[in-house]
C-alpha cells in the first residue's frame, strides 16, 4: 500500500509566531520565522503558514510531531511511503517490537529489531469524546466515548515473527495520547489560522501546545454533526473548520 504524492502546496502568509505572537525568530537572530506546515510533514501535509513560527515554538511542536510520527506512526510511515526529512539511504532497515515474556508483568520486555519488509503494521486509534471544554461551558456532563478502539492491520505474519523471530507474544510502540492529543491540537489550530486568519478567532489551544505540563484532552475530541459525512477524501486528511453556538457561547471546530 502506498499513499499518493504530496498535493501542490497550499500556502498562506502570516508574518509572526501563531502560537507566541512574536515578530523575530529568536533574540539575535535576523532570519525570518519558520514555516508550519498544518500537517505534520511526514504526514505529506500540503498545507503551509509561511513566516509563522518562532524558534522556540518550532522546536516545541517539532518535537511534540517527532514522538507520534517516529513512534507509534512509524510503521504506517513506512507501509505508506510518505515523506520524511531523513534521507532514503540513512532510514532505519529495521523497525522495533518489544518481546513479552510468560510472567514479565505489564512491562516493556525485550526490544527485538524487525526488518521493515516483515514488521507487522497497525493503525491504531482511541476514540474521542466531545472535548470537555464544549461541554462544560454548555452545561451539559463530559461523555464518555463509547466506541472500540479503532484498529486496522495493514500487514501481519504471525508465522512468520514466530518463526525468523521467535516472537509469541509481543507489543509494539504505543500511543503517547499526551502527544497525540498535542499534535491534534496544533494541527486544529495552525489549520483555523490558515482558514480565519490570527485575528479571526480567540485561540485557546496555543498554552496546550507549548505546555508539556497542561493536558490536551480538554480541548481534543469529536464533535460531529457539523457537516454531512463527506466522501472519501482523495488525500490523507480532511479538514475543515464549523462553528457551533450553544449555552457557552460560539465556537470555532476544526
Amino acid at each position: 500500500m502506498t499513499s499518493a504524492p504530496p498535493a501542490t502546496p497550499r500556502i498562506r502568509h502570516i508574518g509572526h509566531c501563531i502560537y507566541c505572537g512574536r515578530s523575530d525568530y529568536a533574540d539575535g537572530e535576523t532570519r525570518k520565522l519558520g514555516d508550519e506546515h498544518v500537517i505534520p510533514f511526514g504526514l505529506n501535509g500540503d498545507i503551509l503558514l509561511t513566516d509563522a513560527s518562532c524558534q522556540a515554538c518550532e522546536r516545541i511542536t517539532g518535537h511534540v510531531e517527532t514522538i507520534t510520527l517516529s513512534q507509534h506512526l512509524i510503521g504506517p510511515r513506512r507501509l505508506m511511503g510518505l515523506q520524511s526529512r531523513t534521507r532514503p539511504a540513512r532510514q532505519p532497515k529495521t523497525l522495533p517490537v518489544f518481546a513479552i515474556e510468560p510472567g514479565e508483568g505489564r512491562g516493556r520486555g525485550r526490544k527485538v529489531q524487525i526488518e521493515v519488509a516483515d514488521f507487522p503494521t497497525a493503525l491504531f486509534m482511541l476514540p474521542l469524546a466531545t472535548p470537555p471544554i464544549l461541554s462544560l461551558t454548555a452545561g451539559r456532563p463530559l461523555e464518555i466515548p463509547r466506541f472500540p478502539p479503532f484498529v486496522h492491520w495493514f500487514r501481519y505474519d504471525g508465522d512468520l515473527l514466530r518463526d525468523k523471530y521467535g516472537l509469541g507474544h509481543w507489543a509494539a510502540q504505543p500511543l503517547d495520547m499526551r502527544y497525540f492529543c498535542r499534535m491534534l491540537a496544533k494541527i486544529g489550530h495552525a489549520f483555523a489560522v490558515f482558514e480565519l486568519g490570527t485575528g479571526g478567532f480567540t485561540p485557546i489551544l496555543t498554552d496546550i501546545i507549548r505546555d508539556p505540563d497542561r493536558s490536551a484532552r480538554a480541548a481534543i475530541g469529536f464533535t460531529g454533526g457539523l457537516h454531512p459525512a463527506p466522501p472519501p477524501p482523495p488525500s490523507l486528511d480532511q479538514l475543515c473548520v464549523g462553528h457551533r453556538t450553544d449555552a457557552g457561547g460560539p465556537a470555532s471546530v476544526v
